[in-house]
């Protein structure tokens, strides 16, 4: 059908292009085939002057379709049938842009807009995290202690308070006999990232000594704390950790006015913690 609607376009004379179209009014309209052909052509081909052929198109329905016929300068006409209206008035449009510019393609349809992801909102988990531990620096000896965590995590970032305290231990020193054991309150920034969890512990509290030799002195610590994370359950993990902190508040113990024991510049702890998240 083409290359005789082709050949026909030319030996057309030069004359202004024209159409006419009839149907029976159930399936397209003059109007709706040429604004389609203006839309592959980009130009309104018969308003522009443009010397072409004279097409006569009709469509008719016959049944359960219908059927289109289109004929170039009175010649013999094709004949096609679809029982899809829409299809068969493109298909026809498209024929007649096709007989005036042989290089006109159906429009491409616009690609598919990229799907917008929306960036997930961080989600916030509670947490408590009771721990026990062995620490040196506020005791003359390795002592022994447990701690109590509350904090939230917000994807990477988390925030822990802890209250800790250690097991009183008898210390004999310089011929006195106490006992020291710290409580300390610590705040503790920090991120997690896969297996570990890195916090800067930054802690107030207080040294109480008891016996022979007593007082209470202030306690002023920061440092770093890294935990190794393993799961163990739903939102429940297993947290071995050390902290290294320093003391910026020396403690001296006093035996009448002889020191016989001093605060370390350094607090380390090791130990073990059991975390559990919830929303």
């Amino acid at each position: 059908m083409l290359t005789t609607v082709v050949f026909s376009v030319l030996l057309a004379a030069t004359v202004p292009t024209t159409l006419s179209f009839s149907s029976d009014g159930t399936c397209g309209d003059e109007r709706g085939i040429r604004d389609a052909i203006t839309v592959r052509l980009g130009r309104d081909a018969f308003r522009d002057g443009t010397p072409g052929p004279s097409f006569v198109a009709t469509i008719t329905r016959q049944g359960a379709s219908w059927t289109s016929t289109l004929s170039v300068d009175g010649g013999t006409a094709r004949k096609r049938t679809s029982s899809d209206c829409r299809e068969l008035s493109q298909s026809l449009a498209l024929a007649i842009a096709l007989a005036l510019e042989p290089a006109v393609m159906a429009p491409k349809p616009p690609p598919p807009p990229e799907p917008v992801v929306e960036p997930e909102p961080p989600t916030v988990l509670f947490n408590v995290s009771p721990s026990v531990f062995a620490s040196a620096g506020v005791s003359p000896h390795l002592t022994a202690g447990a701690a109590l965590a509350l904090g939230l995590r917000a994807n990477r970032f988390v925030l822990d308070v802890e209250l800790r305290m250690d097991v009183p231990a008898a210390t004999s020193l310089g011929g006195i006999t106490f006992r020291s054991f710290p409580v300390v309150l610590m705040a503790s920034p920090g991120f997690a990232a896969g297996p570990f969890r890195l916090a800067v512990p930054v802690s107030l509290g207080g040294l109480f000594v008891t016996g022979s030799s007593s007082g209470t002195s202030a306690l002023f610590l920061a440092g770093l704390h890294v935990a190794g994370v393993i799961a163990v359950g739903n939102r429940w993990f297993v947290e071995p950790f050390v902290r290294v902190q320093g003391s910026f508040i020396r403690v001296t113990v006093l035996s009448g006015a002889t020191p016989v024991w001093t605060t370390g510049p350094v607090v380390g702890l090791a130990g073990v913690s059991m975390r559990h998240e919830f929303l």
